[in-house]
């Protein structure tokens, strides 16, 4: 195997490059690269390069193998990395005269390059399952919250009341894109490089086609380079997973501040706080303070990967191999982390509904819609009516007056200083006009937080999950019908009974 070479691997190449590498690909990448080698066995029997009393002991060795798990392995950096580790099992099984015969028509650098978009494949599907989880959490929440009314903010500042469902289906609209961005990214990373070889194909009459099949692989990536040299799937991942974490963000963001004492909007269930040393007092959300941290990585992760592909050329070298990949792995874990702890967060979290609307209905979030009236009833342009409401607003807040203290009387002082025609409206009227209850409920526009509006968006968003929850169960159902044409097919060969189909 290091017949060119003469001496064994240096110490310092082995401890700080051969053996991290081997032992992360032996928990990450043993059962793929076994699946990969019985696929790749099967296409030789198919094609008729391996006689099946061969690919019969072969299949054997991988069954034992795969049963086994990394333990079954005497990881020696002497053979370099997993591949030739396990070359060297499935030889002491089967003798040097069969096990060498398993790779014939490839190279390490379409096996790795295949293992590798099947360990991303199975990363992303395990993100995507706890992805949607939490979109289904949150559409508990706006269905369980439409007639929860609290205060919108711009610029950190009181805007208009709004129900908290209409807040959450925003971010529902959100995550979808999100998921769009993963589902997309799958397209270009389930094809197959398997039967490139180092990146010149082989002069052997291969099917590759028919080992993508077997791995449950949509195509192929046709051309051999491309198949060995890319790993643009991986920035298409991350970057979804990047612009996925901002969108996660900038929600624990806001509900970080609202579990804060002034706000008390929401609080986190005690077994997702921790205390303080010193002060008795404090009940911390250390979640929400986690997942921003941990959404941010998302970022140098992107940056990582990118920066790992500039300056190398397109065909095979190590760095689109274990370093490129280590970031990836990286970053897949970290959001996977990110959606489980705020599964967690939403499933106890609980709102102060009476505060939210209390303070909804103090804070001046209700005039708006006193100058839209004036524009209504009273035919001003609406410029007009905007001072006429904001300098009542302004003497209020003068004054330390709430919203719940205009009068009909003030609003006619303030009509009557600019000229302008007077209400004739009880107090009753103006009082009930001021409600942020009353206000949510005549915002009837498309996609607006009146409670008909959120049901139909809640309707539509419940409607998308299923069919994004159809897809991903779909594309893992191929998968398993790809194992199962695997597994008939090494039946047959260890039988020796029927023809490989």
């Amino acid at each position: 195997m290091r017949e060119r070479l003469n001496s064994k691997p240096d110490e310092t190449l082995s401890k700080f490059i051969l053996m991290p590498v081997l032992e992360d690909d032996s928990l990450r990448s043993l059962e793929n690269m076994m699946t990969a080698n019985e696929a790749h066995i099967i296409m030789l029997v198919k094609q008729g390069l391996l006689r099946r009393e061969a690919a019969q002991k072969l299949c054997e060795a991988c069954i034992s193998l795969k049963e086994e798990g990394p333990s079954g392995l005497e990881m020696s950096t002497d053979y370099e990395d997993l591949y030739f580790n396990i070359e060297q099992y499935i030889i002491k099984k089967t003798g040097s005269d069969i096990g060498g015969k398993m790779h014939v028509a490839r190279s390490r650098n379409d096996l790795n390059a295949t293992v590798a978009r099947m360990n991303a494949r199975t990363a992303l599907f395990r993100i995507c399952r706890s992805f949607n989880k939490m979109r289904k959490n949150l559409l508990c929440i706006a269905e369980d919250n439409i007639s929860t009314i609290f205060t919108a903010y711009t610029h950190s500042q009181p805007a208009q009341p709004t129900s908290f469902s209409h807040y959450i289906l925003a971010l529902v609209e959100a995550f979808e894109r999100d998921f769009d961005r993963l589902m997309f990214s799958y397209k270009h990373l389930n094809l197959s490089p398997l039967g490139s070889g180092a990146l010149g194909g082989t002069s052997f009459n291969i099917d590759r086609n028919y080992t993508a099949k077997l791995l449950g692989f949509d195509g192929l990536v046709y051309n051999s380079i491309d198949a060995i040299a890319s790993r643009d799937y991986l920035l298409e991942i991350t970057a979804a997973y990047s612009t996925m974490a901002s969108n996660i963000n900038r929600f624990v963001y806001d509900l970080y501040i609202w579990s804060s004492y002034e706000h008390h909007y929401v609080e986190v269930t005690d077994s997702l706080a921790a205390c303080s040393s010193i002060m008795p007092q404090k009940k911390n959300p250390i979640t929400f303070e986690h997942i921003k941290a941990k959404t941010s990585h998302m970022v140098s992760a992107f940056v990582d990967l990118h920066a790992c592909m500039k300056n190398i050329p397109y065909s095979h070298c190590r760095d689109i191999g274990s370093d490129l990949t280590h970031a990836f792995w990286d970053a897949s874990e970290e959001i996977y982390r990110v959606l489980e702890l705020l599964n967690a967060t939403l499933s106890g979290m609980s709102l102060n509904t009476e505060r939210m609307e209390k303070i909804a209905n103090e804070n001046f979030s209700t005039v708006t819609e006193l100058a839209d009236e004036l524009v209504r009833q009273n035919n001003l342009p609406f410029r007009i009516a905007h001072a006429v409401v904001g300098e009542i607003a302004r003497e209020c807040i003068i004054a330390d007056k709430s919203v719940r203290e205009i009068t009909v009387d003030m609003l006619n002082s303030s009509l009557s200083n600019r000229g302008l025609t007077k209400v004739s409206w009880e107090q009753d009227f103006l009082s009930n006009l001021l409600s942020a209850r009353n206000v949510v409920s005549k915002q009837i526009s498309h996609g607006a937080p009146c409670g008909e509006e959120c049901k139909i968006m809640n309707c539509k968003s419940s409607s998308r999950l299923n069919q994004d929850n159809l897809w991903l169960e779909n594309v893992t159902a191929s998968l398993e019908a790809a194992r199962q044409m695997r597994e008939n097919a090494i039946n047959s060969i260890i039988s020796n009974k029927g023809d490989i189909q």
